[in-house]
């Protein structure tokens, strides 16, 4: 009897000790559970000096591309008083995500002067995570955010392998590969749960970025990136349409195409309280609030229509408010470039596309832009 306990008590250390040590060789060593990893570091490139050496370095995605074409008579502005211009280093690229940006300011040895963020309109470009993934990932972050277990994991960062759930990682190239889109029965489901794990990720690694210039004494302008809010949405999650519903809303726009807003109000408030999570429902809503000349609520219909879209081609106001609040509560400058824009709303043609602004948006930008570098470099 006494032998049969001793082997059982010994499968059972095996067993144990073998679970333990495949969960060890499954889950990697991270204090941010974030479910990828670069296959080329950005560390010790060429870029990476570049940036670390420039006066102002650019990051983030389209936004700051566009950005960056009038930049250079900023640059000439500032520079007039100077010995030497000012050097500048254009780190940003169309379709990168926070994960990129964040890993090459991880990469600085030494922060630039000041830093310009201008991003958050392609979070959804690059595949990060594989979908299946989405509740350890989300699992994961709720034990990061667990004073306790995050306690643990900074001190000694090997526990993060048995605290942290494994999951499928991603290993991500030099170049962005598009995420393919997601069109099978279940669609609206899982778009729904990418974004809920990019929200998460996205809030995050802007936060983490953020610390890490803020601890190298850095400074950083955040810009908030802009919004066309009188886009229609690309699509509706199937689960939050029906026949009814689709009915009701091809009635309320016969009313908007005939101007008849007052007509169409009641019907259309009605059925954003219904259809929750329809963003047809909110963007024509919000065509109604702007033809009554309500401005503001025109503005926030639109806005929750964008969250709602259940296509993954843009940013949204989500993405804005985790940039401004959590730029804000560390003191650095903020730029809100959406809001600059859309408080015109229902003027004049805002944008030249369903993406970027009127070139004079772009100038006042530069204004602004001029005015927090010049105090920031005091010059």
């Amino acid at each position: 009897m006494l032998k049969l306990i001793k082997i059982s008590f010994l499968i059972i250390i095996v067993l144990v000790g073998g679970l333990l040590f495949t969960k060890y060789q499954n889950t990697r060593t991270t204090i941010l559970p974030l479910p990828f990893y670069f296959e080329t570091p950005y560390q010790q490139s060429v870029e990476a000096t570049n940036a670390q050496e420039a006066d102002i370095l650019i990051i983030g995605d389209r936004m700051a591309k566009s950005f960056m074409r009038g930049f250079p008579s900023i640059v000439t502005q500032l520079s007039k008083k100077l010995k030497d211009p000012l050097k500048v280093y254009d780190w940003s690229s169309d379709k990168e995500g926070i994960h990129r940006t964040l890993a090459k300011v991880r990469a600085l040895e030494r922060m630039p002067t000041v830093i310009i963020y201008l991003g958050g309109t392609q979070e959804f470009a690059e595949k990060t995570f594989e979908i299946k993934d989405s509740k350890r990932i989300l699992g994961n972050f709720n034990s990061y955010e667990d004073d306790k277990k995050a306690s643990l994991i900074m001190t000694a960062p090997i526990l993060s392998r048995f605290l942290y759930r494994s999951v499928h990682y991603q290993k991500l190239e030099k170049s962005v590969i598009s995420r393919a889109p997601i069109e099978d029965s279940n669609g609206s489901r899982q778009v729904q749960d990418v974004m809920e794990v990019t929200y998460k990720m996205f809030h995050h690694q802007w936060k983490e970025l953020l610390n890490i210039v803020k601890a190298k004494d850095g400074k950083l302008i955040a810009i908030a990136p802009p919004l066309n809010l009188e886009v229609v949405p690309k699509s509706v999650c199937s689960n939050s349409q029906t026949q009814n519903i689709l009915i009701q809303q091809n009635e309320i726009t016969k009313l908007v195409q005939e101007k008849r807003y007052k007509d169409a109000y009641k019907p259309a408030r009605e059925l954003s309280q219904i259809a929750v999570a329809n963003s047809l429902s909110f963007y024509l809503l919000g065509k109604i609030h702007l033809g009554l000349g309500n401005t503001l609520k025109a503005r926030q219909a639109f806005y929750k229509a964008g969250i709602f879209d259940c296509t993954l081609w843009r940013g949204n106001i989500i993405f804005n408010k985790m940039i401004v609040e959590e730029a804000e509560t560390r003191g650095f400058e903020v730029i809100d470039f959406n809001l600059l824009i859309n408080k015109n709303i229902g003027k004049n043609e805002l944008f030249i596309d369903k993406i970027y602004p009127q070139p004079l948006f772009w100038e006042r930008l530069n204004d602004n832009v001029y005015e927090s570098l010049k105090r920031l470099l005091k010059l």
